[in-house]
C-alpha cells in the first residue's frame, strides 16, 4: 500500500497578501514508479489536482525549496535516483500564484509524507548583489493596498516580460531569476534596502535572440527600467540543507 495522508494537517498559505486563504492536501499518495522511463510529467490543474508521474523527488527540490539545485545542500542518494507517482488534491481551488501555492503544498506533504527534515544556514557563494543604481527608477512603484501578491510571466514581440504586484523584492528576485536563467546564473541576494511591497514591470530580450534581432539584456532592463542593478560578488546566500528523509515505499 503506497504511503497516503487523508488529510494533510500542515496547511499552505499560497501569499502573504491580506485576505488570501489557506488549502491543504486533502488527499496525497506517493508510491514508487513501475515506468522504465526517465522522462516525468508534473502537472497542477486550477481546481488543485496535482500529479507527478515518473519523477525524483532531486527534481521537485528546486520547485518546493524555490531555489535552483546548487543551493541546496545534504540531498540524499535515493532522492536522484528512487522514481515516484504523485496524485494529491486540495481542499479547495488554488488562487493566486499556482507555482508558489505547490512550492508550500509539496514541501508540507515531503516533511509529512517522506519524514524530510530541513533548515537554512548561510554559506558564501558566487552571486549578484542587487542593489539600486543611480540612474533614476522608471517603474517600480508602491503596491497597491489590497492586491494579491503575484507575478505573471509572458512574452512580448520577441522579449520576456515579468510583471510583479504587492510584491517584496525577496519574490520579485527569485521569479526573475527562473525567467531569466539564461542570463541569471548564480543566486541573487538583496541589498537594495528597501522595504515592503511594490509594482516590478520588467521587459528583457532573451540572450539567445540578442544577436539576431538585438535589444536589451536583463541586466540593461533592471538599470534602465527599474534603477536596479545586478553585481558579482562573492555572499553570504541562504540555502536549503537537509538534515535527513525517508524513502516512500510501498507496503
Amino acid at each position: 500500500m503506497a504511503l497516503s495522508r487523508a488529510v494533510l494537517l500542515v496547511t499552505c498559505i499560497a501569499g502573504a497578501a491580506a485576505g488570501q486563504t489557506s488549502t491543504a492536501f486533502e488527499v496525497a499518495v506517493i508510491k514508487p514508479s513501475n515506468s522504465s522511463s526517465t522522462e516525468h510529467k508534473l502537472d497542477l490543474s486550477d481546481a488543485g489536482q496535482f500529479t507527478a508521474q515518473n519523477v525524483t523527488i532531486s527534481a521537485l527540490l528546486p520547485l518546493i525549496f524555490q531555489r535552483k539545485e546548487d543551493e541546496i545542500a545534504g540531498i540524499p542518494g535515493w532522492m536522484r535516483v528512487n522514481r515516484y507517482d504523485i496524485v494529491a488534491k486540495t481542499t479547495k481551488p488554488i488562487v493566486g500564484n499556482k507555482e508558489q501555492a505547490l512550492a508550500k503544498l509539496v514541501l508540507a506533504l515531503f516533511m509529512s509524507d517522506l519524514k524530510l527534515i530541513w533548515h537554512e544556514e548561510t554559506r558564501e557563494k558566487a552571486a549578484y548583489a542587487l542593489t539600486m543604481a543611480k540612474q533614476k527608477r522608471e517603474s517600480i512603484d508602491p503596491g497597491t493596498p489590497g492586491v494579491t501578491r503575484s507575478c505573471k510571466r509572458g512574452a512580448e514581440d520577441g522579449h520576456l516580460v515579468l510583471n510583479c504586484s504587492a510584491a517584496g523584492v525577496d519574490f520579485f528576485k527569485s521569479n526573475l531569476q527562473f525567467m531569466a536563467s539564461d542570463y541569471i546564473d548564480k543566486p541573487i541576494v538583496d541589498q537594495t534596502g528597501l522595504t515592503g511591497t511594490f509594482q516590478f514591470s520588467l521587459k528583457w530580450t532573451p540572450r539567445r535572440l540578442l544577436d539576431e534581432q538585438g535589444g536589451i539584456t536583463v541586466f540593461d532592463a533592471l538599470i534602465k527600467q527599474l534603477g536596479l542593478k545586478l553585481e558579482p560578488h562573492r555572499l553570504g546566500v541562504r540555502i536549503a540543507v537537509i538534515d535527513s528523509a525517508e524513502p516512500a515505499r510501498e507496503k
